[in-house]
């Protein structure tokens, strides 16, 4: 809500990379706020994680987050993997959730997903080692939202 009245923005397209407005994180103009989230009701069995990898102590910031949503018991009808401190925005991978969506969901696949989650990173020059610890995040971020125990 702003000085020209209501809107709505779909939550992909909140956020503002860089090389769209550098001196901006998200859509909102001058003097508008969010009054309103709407979360729609899944029309399947849903369930959910976020893990965060950190570097030290809980005050500090994570070198990798991932959430996941996954719509299905062990079919996955669809599903939703998002990451954070891995872009300057929240990095929704949909290549990754179009692998894990149409098939029944196990500890192969999970890694499987998470190499495509991956496959096009182009880490900085000295957070190389973020891609590792993204790829190990997404997998294990699935596997607990399916509630699978990795061996």
């Amino acid at each position: 809500m702003g000085p020209t009245g209501d809107r709505t923005v779909e939550l992909e397209k909140f956020f503002a990379l860089p090389s769209v407005d550098a001196t901006r994180e998200n859509v909102l103009q001058a003097g508008e706020v969010i009054v309103e989230v709407i979360v729609p009701t899944p029309t399947w069995q849903t369930r959910s994680t976020y893990i965060e990898a950190r570097e030290k102590q809980s005050f500090d910031w994570p070198l990798v987050s991932v959430a996941a949503v996954l719509m299905g018991s062990k079919w996955i009808h669809d599903a939703r993997i998002v990451m954070g401190a891995v872009a300057p925005i929240p990095w929704r991978v949909p290549e990754a959730e179009a692998a894990l969506k149409g098939g029944l969901l196990d500890v192969a696949r999970a890694k499987a997903v998470a190499e495509v989650a991956l496959k096009d990173a182009q880490p900085m020059s000295d957070n190389a080692y973020k891609v590792t610890i993204a790829k190990v995040m997404v997998r294990r971020a699935i596997l607990r939202a399916g509630n699978i125990v990795e061996a």
